[in-house]
């Protein structure tokens, strides 16, 4: 499971749950009382948000695949209204997948992909 360092972790969790559709697991609270650590989830791509002072986002890049039942469009549509940061406009890629791009508010692009069609490694090679 990746570990994404952020400044807040509940504006982070807030921002995947009620901008991005995903579902919070957990959330947990430091000694202070502010939370400290939570997972999401968006189909089977999970990752955790832990508190951290260091750097955070800038230059991580990472994928996340949404489930065949989702349209893609529709979330991209969603994401747009709810005034995401779009760094690349929803596109079918030479992949086969449907993908857009997004940044969060601690700098991490994220690619949000759905299967499109599935492709061979041959047609895969020549799309390239």
């Amino acid at each position: 499971m990746p570990l994404l360092k952020v400044q807040d972790v509940r504006s982070s969790v807030s921002f995947y749950v009620n901008q991005l559709g995903f579902e919070k697991d957990v959330m947990f609270n430091g000694p202070e009382g502010h939370p400290v650590f939570a997972i999401v989830r968006l189909g089977q791509s999970v990752f955790g948000l832990s508190a951290g002072n260091e750097e955070t986002g800038a230059g991580t890049q990472f994928i996340v695949s949404i489930p065949e039942n989702t349209c893609i469009d529709l979330l991209y549509s969603n994401v747009m209204q709810h005034g995401v940061l779009i760094n690349q406009d929803i596109k079918d890629s030479s992949r086969g997948d449907r993908i857009f791009s997004i940044l969060d508010p601690d700098g991490y692009l994220i690619s949000i992909a759905r299967a499109a069609q599935q492709i061979s490694c041959e047609d895969f090679t020549n799309r390239l």
